[in-house]
């Protein structure tokens, strides 16, 4: 079995309405599609997040074809190192490529290949990670600023996440004013008790405001206290608010490498690891990242695509929960996209026993409102 093609596929559409985090809107339906071809007809395929996308479809057609067409998949570990030496390379700054752009180009191209790799033996891709277990909670997250929607109108959509949907937990955005914040999750709370509640501030504070938002939030029982800081201050910031507060501290979605999740598990004190496989790395990265995690007693509760991460964390002793996304308009995709994806049933997913990833993608549709790029080697 040896690659013999690679196609590109970018979704970008405009959401129906604007959900803010704390700092920026989510940029719309956003997809990367990987479509890996072998020689003997067998196809890999993966979905893979990062902005701009152009740069990233660009490195997937133009770089990755030199590395990756005439490979072995099983050769996944040798392929990754020769793809992550694209990082090193100068010349990707004359090309408008960025180091975060070719992490993200990785990401497709490694979970395609464990998605051939699981085809090929026929085992799901959480049987080769280690088959830690069977069933994985999940949670919703929602709770976006929207324009025209007040506190009780946010204690509506989590009724529908829990009494329609059969959440038991829900993460919520805050990051913005911090009186405000705890009006809106104090309201959640009283109205649904018995829930989990996770919080998810966007990196929207500075150390000192987001220290005392935790301080009034820790009033709330609160299950996590997610990405509370700025960007830039993603190790020593994070460690000041792991020693100021009781609650368990979030973050490393932002994350592109095992070498920067190692210094945020080691330096901050962080909890909770969310370092995302679609983003940056792949698979291949995601289970080094939990393995240190691990040695640390860090669990892994990955940000984004529960379709993909939970064969990664279903194969991980520390593994945690999944994100999902059930509100249609925020996530158009998981309604549209996917097909034989298993559903997400009273909180709870169950891994896939299908061979590699477990589903397919719904090509008529993908074919219809995604544009496909291709592209000479360079």
């Amino acid at each position: 079995m040896k690659v013999e093609r690679i196609e590109v596929f970018l979704r970008s559409e405009k959401l129906v309405r604007e959900f803010w985090m704390s700092l920026a809107p989510i940029p719309g339906a956003m997809e990367i599609i990987v479509r890996l071809t072998t020689d003997d007809g067998v196809v890999g395929i993966a979905q893979c997040h990062g902005m701009p996308q152009e740069p990233v479809a660009e490195i997937l057609t133009k770089a990755m074809p030199a590395i990756v067409i005439g490979r072995d998949p099983f050769d996944y570990e040798r392929i990754w190192d020769e793809m992550f030496t694209l990082c090193h390379y100068p010349g990707w700054k004359t090309k408008g490529w960025s180091r975060a752009s070719i992490m993200t180009a990785i990401a497709g191209i490694d979970i395609a290949l464990w998605d051939l790799m699981g085809k090929a033996t026929g085992k799901s891709v959480a049987k080769l990670l280690g088959s830690y277990r069977d069933e994985l909670p999940a949670y919703a997250t929602g709770g976006y600023y929207e324009d025209g929607k007040d506190i009780a109108g946010l204690v509506d959509e989590v009724g529908v996440y829990v009494d329609e949907d059969g959440y038991d937990a829900v993460k919520l955005k805050v990051g913005r004013e911090v009186g405000e914040d705890l009006r809106r999750v104090e309201a959640v709370r009283n109205a649904y008790p018995e829930i989990d509640i996770m919080l998810d501030a966007n990196q929207g504070w500075d150390v000192p405001t987001a220290i005392a938002a935790a301080k009034g939030l820790e009033l709330m029982d609160i299950r996590w206290y997610e990405e509370p800081v700025h960007w830039y201050d993603q190790v020593e910031g994070l460690r000041r608010i792991v020693e100021n507060t009781t609650l368990p501290v979030a973050s490393g979605e932002q994350e592109m490498t095992r070498h920067m999740c190692r210094d945020m598990i080691e330096r901050s004190g962080v909890r909770i690891m969310q370092f995302d496989a679609t983003k940056a790395g792949g698979i291949t990265e995601w289970r080094k990242v939990a393995a240190h995690a691990e040695m640390h007693d860090v669990m892994m509760a990955p940000h984004h695509d529960p379709q993909i991460h939970i064969h990664c964390v279903a194969g991980v002793r520390n593994g945690l929960i999944l994100e999902s996304f059930p509100n249609p308009d925020r996530d158009p995709a998981w309604q549209d996209m996917y097909v034989g994806v298993e559903p997400i049933v009273n909180s709870r997913m169950t891994v896939p026993q299908g061979p590699g990833l477990g589903y397919d993608l719904n090509w008529e549709l993908v074919e219809r409102i995604c544009s496909r790029h291709a592209g000479e080697p360079v």
